[in-house]
């Protein structure tokens, strides 16, 4: 799609046929929108200004998202993928705005990255998609100071078979490493996290499955990676990717690959 405002943060169907992304355009048009691969205008879901990282659960029946209204707290919503209703709020949680929501494969929980308090740096969380309840499944990672926001640990998707966790980790200011944790069974950390790669970046914005054993990223700015996560070589860059890409998302089924593309307008003006 292409639009005017900001359309980002796209999700594919289990099917791979369809992508529901986060818009926000002034005055009333701002929501999340669905669209069919292959043709047909978006097809609008929600309506409040800011709803973000939606989520389609792998049972094909719910998307989940993010919705801010005023405030620290975000709230996790739901609603059925073929809309009709409105959305329910799930739990409230201090979510950061950069932090990619995603389903278990058994549709039972959500993953994403929050904190209790902004004394506190981000964790991952898993959150009951029945209850809303949650459990923390990586504590928080250091301390933020005065003004750090983007400080912790920032979710990427669960791997296919749910046993492999890839996420971004900061390590400074605008300094983010790529990490993987191994999972057991019963989603619960199995040994401690491992860098993926030595190189850091100032942001990661967005991290998605490429295959059972590779993730696609985008460092912000500097266009998409793919790397293995058992870790040894450096990322490749995808040099077909211009520009700045962000927030990939793969449709393994179908072998397809959609990302944000961000295009300013810009011009210089003179003022006599």
């Amino acid at each position: 799609v292409s639009l005017g405002g900001w359309a980002h943060q796209p999700a594919f169907s289990p099917d791979g046929n369809r992508v529901v992304f986060a818009y926000q355009a002034p005055p009333d048009k701002s929501g999340l929108y669905v669209v069919q691969v292959g043709g047909g205008p978006p097809v609008r879901l929600t309506s409040a200004k800011v709803d973000y990282h939606p989520a389609w659960s792998p049972d094909d029946r719910t998307i989940a998202f993010l919705r801010w209204e005023s405030g620290k707290d975000s709230s996790i919503m739901l609603i059925p993928a073929l809309g009709g209703v409105p959305p329910r709020e799930l739990a409230k949680v201090q979510a950061s705005y950069y932090s990619h929501m995603s389903w278990t494969p058994d549709a039972r929980w959500l993953v994403l990255s929050a904190r209790r308090s902004a004394a506190e740096s981000c964790g991952i969380w898993l959150v009951s998609a029945e209850t809303g309840e949650h459990r923390t499944l990586l504590p928080p990672h250091g301390t933020p100071s005065s003004g750090e926001s983007l400080l912790g640990d920032f979710a990427g998707p669960l791997s296919p078979d749910g046993r492999v966790l890839v996420f971004a980790r900061s390590l400074g200011s605008y300094n983010y490493g790529l990490y993987t944790v191994r999972l057991t069974r019963d989603l619960r950390p199995e040994g401690s996290a491992q860098k993926l790669t030595d190189q850091t970046y100032p942001w990661i914005q967005g991290i998605a499955w490429a295959g059972e054993r590779e993730v696609v990223f985008c460092p912000s700015g500097r266009g998409l990676f793919r790397t293995p996560v058992s870790g040894g070589s450096s990322p490749r860059r995808l040099n077909w990717a211009a520009g700045r890409p962000s927030w990939p998302t793969v449709a393994r089924s179908q072998h397809r690959l959609v990302y944000t593309q961000v295009q300013n307008n810009e011009n210089l003006w003179r003022m006599d």
